[in-house]
């Protein structure tokens, strides 16, 4: 992770960036998709998209983005940038939504963006046309690499405490067999 950080500051690198960014964004100039990004409005039809990233000029903060291709209606093409933030939602035992929240803002403040209470319907139960709803934490990222690595590293917990709670209900079960 910090080698990462330290590609971002250093100047030639950033130049070498700057410069495949802008050969690319010529290529694609050349073939009729140049970047519309402020104006009059435009109508077209979308074509295709591809997930991409997008440095902030004034803090060099990446952002994961999504370029859409589309095509005007006397036939020009264009292209534009949708920036986004990935996401994922994850459940945790009732009324721990906040300590949760808490351990998560301070474990990953450099890669988590946001993190949100939410209630929502949860379509996985058996009864889930009963309309029961549940608190989730929506946890909110500037990339998707920022995703992968924070999920990556929960599902090992995840992954952990469901083998202790797994032995300790085949105990309990035990204990409760035996009476």
């Amino acid at each position: 992770m910090d080698g990462r950080r330290w590609e971002r500051r250093d100047p030639r690198l950033t130049k070498k960036r700057k410069l495949f960014r802008s050969a690319e964004e010529e290529l694609e100039s050349k073939l009729g998709y140049d970047l519309f990004s402020e104006g009059d409005k435009r109508l077209g039809w979308l074509l295709t998209f591809a997930s991409s990233s997008c440095e902030d000029e004034d803090s060099h903060k990446v952002y994961s983005c999504i370029d859409l291709y589309f095509v005007s209606q006397d036939g020009s093409t264009f292209k534009a940038k949708y920036k986004f933030r990935p996401y994922f939602y994850a459940a945790t035992k009732d009324k721990l939504e906040m300590d949760v929240e808490a351990y998560l803002r301070r474990r990953y403040e450099s890669q988590i963006a946001d993190v949100e209470i939410v209630d929502k319907e949860d379509l996985d139960l058996k009864n889930h046309l009963s309309g029961l709803h549940n608190f989730y934490l929506k946890i909110s990222f500037d990339t998707v690499q920022q995703l992968m690595d924070v999920k990556r590293d929960l599902l090992r917990v995840v992954e952990r405490n469901q083998a202790k709670f797994d032995a300790a209900e085949a105990y309990e079960s035990i204990l409760t067999g035996k009476r």
